[in-house]
C-alpha cells in the first residue's frame, strides 16, 4: 500500500511540475521564417513540445513565428524548425532535445504561430501543449495531450487526441473524433462521428446532418439542434441528453 501511494505521489509531482516549467524560459530564441507556398495545398506540421497556433489568411506564404526556450544554452542551440517544400506538400518540423526533467530542471520547447493561404489544409502531429488552428481548408490531427480549439474549417476535421479538451466550431464538413479524455464541445458542424470517447462529456450544438456516437466511456452527452439522425451505440456512464433533432433518435436504454 505505502509503495502505491509513493507512485500516486510521483505521479501528481510529474503532473504539477509540467506546467510550471512550461512558462520558464532561461534561454530564448526568436523564430522568423517565411517560404512560398505557390501551388503548395497541404502543408503536414510536426510539432513537440510548445503552444501551436495555425490561422488561415489572405497570403501566397507560409510564415512561421515564435519563440524556442531551453533551460541551457546547449539545448538551446540543438533547436530549429525545419521546413522541407515537396510539390504539392510542404512539411515543417520542431527539431527539439529531450524535453524536460522535474528532477533536474530541465526543458525544452518551441512556440509557434504558423500562418497559411485559408485554401490550405494542415495536417498536424503534436506532441504536448495547447493547440489552435483556424480558418483552413481541411484539418487532420494526431495530438498527445493539451487544450485544442478548431473554428472556421471548411471542409472536414479528423482528430485523434489523447487528453485535453476538443472545442470545435463552424467546422463545414464531418468532424471525426478519436478521443482519450477530457471534454468535447462541437458547435456548429456538418455532421458529427464520435469514434471513441474515454471520459470527459460531450456536447454538440448544431449539426446539418447526423450525430453518431460509436462508443462512449464517462461522462455526460448532450445533443441539440441536428438535422438528421441521432445514434449512440453504446455508453458507459454518465446521462444522454437530446433535443431538436430532426430525424430518427437511438440510444441505449438508460439504466
Amino acid at each position: 500500500m505505502r509503495n502505491g501511494f509513493v507512485g500516486v505521489f510521483l505521479l501528481a509531482c510529474l503532473v504539477l511540475a509540467q506546467p510550471a516549467l512550461a512558462q520558464r524560459c532561461e534561454h530564448s530564441r526568436d523564430i522568423d521564417l517565411a517560404t512560398d507556398a505557390t501551388g503548395v495545398n497541404l502543408a503536414v506540421i510536426t510539432a513537440g513540445a510548445g503552444e501551436l497556433t495555425i490561422e488561415g489568411g489572405l497570403t501566397d506564404q507560409v510564415v512561421i513565428e515564435g519563440r524556442a526556450c531551453a533551460s541551457d544554452a546547449g539545448r538551446l542551440e540543438e533547436m530549429s524548425v525545419e521546413i522541407d517544400p515537396r510539390g504539392d506538400r510542404l512539411e515543417i518540423e520542431t527539431q527539439i532535445p529531450d524535453g524536460w526533467s522535474w528532477t533536474g530542471g530541465r526543458y525544452a520547447y518551441i512556440d509557434l504561430h504558423i500562418r497559411v493561404p485559408s485554401g490550405m489544409a494542415v495536417r498536424v502531429v503534436d506532441g504536448s501543449g495547447n493547440l489552435a488552428i483556424r480558418d483552413v481548408a481541411s484539418v487532420q490531427l494526431e495530438d498527445g495531450s493539451g487544450n485544442v480549439e478548431l473554428s472556421g474549417i471548411r471542409g472536414d476535421v479528423s482528430v485523434d487526441d489523447g487528453s485535453g479538451n476538443l472545442d470545435l466550431a463552424a467546422v463545414g464538413g464531418e468532424i471525426w473524433v478519436h478521443d482519450g479524455s477530457g471534454n468535447i464541445d462541437i458547435r456548429d458542424a456538418g455532421s458529427v462521428v464520435i469514434d471513441s470517447d474515454g471520459s470527459g462529456s460531450i456536447e454538440v450544438d448544431g449539426v446539418h446532418d447526423s450525430v453518431i456516437v460509436h462508443s462512449d466511456g464517462s461522462g455526460a452527452i448532450w445533443v441539440a439542434s441536428v438535422g438528421g439522425d441521432f445514434t449512440v451505440h453504446r455508453d458507459g456512464s454518465g446521462g444522454i441528453r437530446h433535443s431538436d433533432v430532426a430525424g430518427t433518435v437511438k440510444i441505449p436504454k438508460q439504466r
